[in-house]
């Protein structure tokens, strides 16, 4: 329910949506379940900006909008190597590596 006005308020457009839509359920939402499962919850809120600020570092942003370089016309970081880096900066956090 809350997926769709925040991907628009983050930079998503009617053409970027959809994609939008699945790269924010597959890294976004995944990485801090996870995170949730792995501390008992305690460590959630945490984890979730330690995650945000490793993918920010990695990617070069966190807004599928500036990711995919609508703007600019640039892209900083492709869809899989988002994933890639989601995953990493999970196991980097939770100190899984």
């Amino acid at each position: 329910l809350f997926m769709h006005p925040f991907l628009y308020f983050t930079g998503a457009s009617d053409a970027t949506y959809p994609y939008a839509s699945a790269y924010l359920s597959i890294y976004l939402i995944g990485a801090v379940m996870v995170a949730g499962i792995l501390t008992n919850g305690k460590g959630t809120p945490r984890c979730s900006k330690e995650l945000v600020k490793q993918f920010d570092e990695k990617c070069g942003a966190t807004i599928c909008h500036d990711l995919k370089g609508v703007t600019t016309g640039k892209a900083l970081c492709s869809c899989p190597d988002c994933v890639h880096n989601a995953v990493d900066a999970l196991g980097e956090v939770l100190e899984l590596n």
